[in-house]
This record gives C-alpha cells, sequence and structure tokens, in this order.
C-alpha cells in the first residue's frame, strides 16, 4: 500500500537531507518532522494548487529553535518548495492565515520578529 502523500513528503525531506524522521512529530511537543544536527524542517502537504500557511507554524517554529535552521516544506500534487527562517529582522506582521496559489508564491513572508525566504526544494540539498 502507497505511503500517504504527507508522509512521502516527510520521507523526501529526508532523503533530500540526510536527516532523521521524527516519529509522531506532530502529537508531541517535538517541533520538526525531520531533523539534523543544526537544522529542523517541519513538513506540510496540501492536495490543492493552494496552500493555506499558517501564522503559529512559523512563529512555533522560530520560538522553540533559536539556534537551528527552520524551514517549512510544503508539498502539493505538482510542486514543492520551502520557505526558510532567514533571520533577518522584519517589521511586525499580523496575519492568522495566508492562502497561496503554487504559482504566484510570495518571495518573502514576514512575522513579528522574522523574514522567511522561498527557495526550490532543491535548496535542501545543501544541508546533506
Amino acid at each position: 500500500m502507497a505511503e500517504p502523500a504527507w508522509r512521502e513528503l516527510e520521507l523526501r525531506a529526508r532523503l533530500l537531507t540526510g536527516g532523521k524522521l521524527t516519529p509522531g512529530s506532530g502529537n508531541k511537543n517535538i517541533k520538526g518532522d525531520v531533523v539534523l544536527p543544526s537544522v529542523i524542517i517541519e513538513c506540510k502537504y496540501s492536495s490543492q494548487e493552494t496552500f493555506t500557511i499558517q501564522y503559529e507554524w512559523l512563529r512555533r517554529l522560530e520560538l522553540f529553535n533559536p539556534s537551528k535552521e527552520c524551514i517549512l516544506y510544503c508539498g502539493t500534487k505538482t510542486r514543492n518548495f520551502c520557505y526558510y527562517l532567514s533571520r533577518s529582522t522584519s517589521r511586525p506582521q499580523s496575519w492568522k492565515t495566508r492562502t497561496l496559489h503554487i504559482n504566484k508564491l510570495p518571495l518573502f513572508i514576514g512575522t513579528e520578529a522574522f523574514v522567511w525566504t522561498l527557495e526550490d526544494e532543491d535548496f535542501l540539498r545543501q544541508f546533506r
């Protein structure tokens, strides 16, 4: 039986980075589906051509992992991409969710403290 799409995305992140899967990461106080010594990757999948990013996902990664590179790895049926925490400061931005179309992704997304920068999934290979 084939793996669910969200699980295949986690396995792909592991393959690209050489990281370790975090068992039950969504059920525990552990953040990140794939971890490496200096990197944490949270994986999110959508079966639609739009993708909703929740502000709390980004802030939780920022706050729980101040010493690690943080990456939100997003997948859809037709495209995988990631936003990485660039640690550049930003003007505070207030939003709860952002619905993005996979063909019109913003280059940057700001939170109240930092900027997240869009990259292709090949960006993950540098951590291998």
